[in-house]
């Protein structure tokens, strides 16, 4: 707490300093100035000329590509048995519109710690609206098994599954909203495979340089299969926190309910932490 109000009055005096010094310069100097006081976060990255970066939610992507290497524990509380998941996401980018991603989790219950399924995913942006503040973003993504469905649980599994999400965020000054909705369909030797549509949405509010609160939604249905109707969905308030320093990092921290009857899980407590190359 404490902390926090250190680190927002520094920027506030910071700040200040800055456009009091800006005063003494001609006109371009000071329009060099409030650029980089304003994008300072975004100089470390490479294809964020645009303008349009984002601060990472709590769980949900940025629509713009990124190259950042990032970790996140979730705990799981639930009524027959608790969860711990650890999470592993690399994503590349290869232009200013382009990115390659991946994430492995590993997660612990009965005692045991078992691999889930590789994720993977292909993200477009388009900046065609850029000077309304928005992107708009496809996400092709795949999941590849790593066992088999008796040992990974919900979490791993024998089959393959190719999904497409579309969305992208919208930002000014001081807010941020980012929203994705898609359909994932396994690819499965069975039958009837089950067809699952999510939709995630998230609202960020920048209080400071440092500090941004964030609000997000989750819900997942099947569509079809045997269980064609059930669903699941999640409500989660947190915070993100970037130091400024020189390593562009970002640091959250999250406490999901339920919103939905479809789930065994009483909550979820989130935190992680991401660094852009």
């Amino acid at each position: 707490m404490y902390k926090n109000i250190i680190w927002a009055t520094a920027s506030l005096m910071a700040v200040s300093t800055g456009l009091h010094a800006a005063e003494t310069h001609d006109h371009a100097h000071d329009d060099t100035q409030v650029r980089v006081d304003h994008h300072d976060h975004s100089s470390h990255q490479e294809g964020h000329d645009h303008g349009h970066y984002y601060t990472h939610p709590v769980l949900n992507e940025s629509p713009t590509p990124d190259t950042k290497l990032q970790a996140r524990y979730i705990f799981v509380s639930a009524d027959e048995e608790d969860e711990h998941e650890i999470e592993v996401h690399g994503e590349y980018a290869l232009s200013q519109t382009f990115s390659l991603e991946i994430a492995l989790p590993f997660v612990k219950h009965d005692d045991e710690i078992e691999m889930g399924n590789l994720h993977g995913g292909i993200k477009i942006a388009n900046f065609a609206y850029e000077d309304a503040g928005i992107t708009l973003t496809t996400m092709l993504l795949f999941e590849a098994p790593t066992g088999d469905s008796e040992e990974g649980g919900h979490h791993g599994g024998d089959d393959w599954t190719v999904g497409i999400h579309i969305g992208g965020g919208w930002k000014n000054d001081v807010y941020e909203f980012i929203a994705f909705t898609g359909l994932e369909n396994p690819i499965s030797t069975e039958e009837e495979s089950e067809n699952s549509w999510s939709t995630h949405a998230s609202l960020l509010r920048h209080h400071n340089d440092f500090l941004a609160l964030v609000f997000e939604l989750e819900y997942d249905r099947v569509m079809n299969g045997h269980e064609s109707g059930e669903d699941s969905g999640f409500f989660t308030a947190g915070a993100v926190f970037k130091p400024q320093t020189k390593a562009h990092t970002e640091w959250s921290i999250g406490l999901s309910v339920p919103i939905t009857d479809g789930h065994e899980a009483d909550f979820r407590f989130i935190c992680g932490g991401l660094i852009h190359f």
